[in-house]
């Protein structure tokens, strides 16, 4: 089974032979979760700074609308793939709306929050007169 032509992992190809590997009793599902753990480490070493961040500057509505939207990608993105069908035909239309709808809603977040944000300055500033 020929996984790596045509898909993402196509790009390492340069840097791992999979031959060698073969030769070695790598499987190309080894493959996949070494490059699936070595993904999410260095993704949570990279987000785990803005995590902390967020956290420090109290932005909880922004926390959770990024767990909150990867959830539902997830989801939604699990139930379609559980219908082949779905995901050759319209699936992928699907999943742009989805992602669409939730940073439509992001913006209409960040909106209300600036607004929140000025109207407390504008209090703020009213009242220390």
């Amino acid at each position: 089974m020929d996984v790596w032509n045509g898909s993402l992992f196509h790009c390492f190809t340069i840097f791992l032979k999979k031959a060698q590997l073969h030769t070695l009793g790598v499987t190309d599902n080894q493959l996949f979760f070494l490059f699936g753990f070595l993904a999410i480490l260095l993704f949570f070493w990279v987000v785990r700074p803005l995590i902390r961040l967020l956290i420090l500057l109290q932005w909880n509505d922004l926390l959770t609308y990024m767990v909150g939207s990867i959830c539902l990608t997830a989801i939604i993105y699990w139930f379609q793939s559980g219908n082949r069908l779905a995901v050759e035909e319209s699936g992928s239309e699907h999943l742009r709306f989805l992602l669409l709808g939730i940073v439509f809603f992001g913006g209409v977040l960040c909106t209300v929050r600036i607004c929140k944000s000025i109207v407390y300055n504008l209090k703020k500033k009213s009242h220390s007169y």
